[in-house]
């Protein structure tokens, strides 16, 4: 694939093939609601190698791109922002995965939770492990709770879409970011992972020279039609956006984008939205 680096697709995917995808994953989107968790884990873990495998090729197209030496100490945040994080996310996938295989929840580990000063619940969701303590030593994370939720009911909410009766699912529609590489494929497995829907994922422009290695990294996903990536600028933005097959749309981006899929166009009819 030639490399953009700009807003101006050099690869969009013809409406035809919007369409062929959408319907591949509406028609697995019932099938993927119902894997156990135990099932996801393993498609995950079939994943993992193939990270591994692309993550040179990978890093080497982003330092190509953006004109940077691959030898030069620059270089290190191309793995840092794609490879490592994303391989780093679905590792964590899959613990709390079989967490909830074993035990129906993720587990936290003893002292995760404490009152806040205003009397909110607060839970420590990193470090969650030595890895974490290794490579961010003195950083610390907490989630602060809506007023209200006690400690039990945090847990009782933990991980909701696996204590359901699997529905229909769905698919999402990511729209991809195009500034951190492990961003539009960690937003995908979010949605997939997390709320039990397929994704499709179109990239950003800028960066969709990085497609192809996503589709190797994820082929188990792939294959199974559970994952697709496409590529385009605004005009196949709008198009998926308001596609009837859509059941909902993630963003990384700016203000003017949420207007623009939100309210439409600049305008009378805008205007009478807002």
């Amino acid at each position: 694939m030639e490399m953009s680096g700009s807003a101006k697709s050099h690869a969009t995917t013809s409406q035809q093939q919007l369409d062929e995808a959408i319907g591949i994953l509406s028609e697995q989107a019932p099938a993927f609601a119902r894997l156990s968790a135990s099932e996801r884990a393993a498609l995950l873990r079939a994943c993992l190698p193939r990270i591994q495998q692309v993550a040179a090729d990978w890093v080497a197209a982003a330092c190509q791109a953006k004109g940077i030496l691959l030898d030069s100490p620059t270089a290190s945040e191309e793995w840092l922002g794609g490879p490592m994080v994303t391989a780093r996310c679905v590792r964590m996938l899959i613990r709390s995965l079989e967490d909830i295989h074993r035990h129906g929840k993720p587990q936290l580990p003893a002292g995760a939770f404490r009152p806040g000063w205003d009397g909110r619940t607060e839970v420590q969701v990193f470090p969650s492990d030595s890895f974490d303590k290794a490579l961010t030593s003195g950083f610390t994370s907490w989630i602060r709770l809506l007023p209200g939720i006690s400690e039990a009911q945090a847990r009782e909410q933990q991980a909701s879409f696996y204590s359901q009766k699997a529905g229909a699912g769905g698919v999402s529609l990511i729209l991809g970011a195009g500034n951190v590489a492990s961003i539009p494929p960690t937003d995908g497995l979010y949605k997939m992972f997390h709320e039990g829907k397929v994704c499709l994922v179109k990239l950003n422009p800028v960066n969709e020279y990085l497609g192809p290695f996503y589709e190797r990294a994820f082929q188990p996903l792939v294959e199974r039609g559970y994952l697709r990536f496409v590529y385009g600028g605004a005009e196949v933005g709008s198009y998926l956006s308001y596609h009837q097959q859509i059941v909902d749309v993630h963003i990384t981006g700016s203000d003017r984008t949420h207007d623009l899929i939100v309210w439409g166009p600049p305008g009378p009819d805008r205007e009478r939205r807002l």
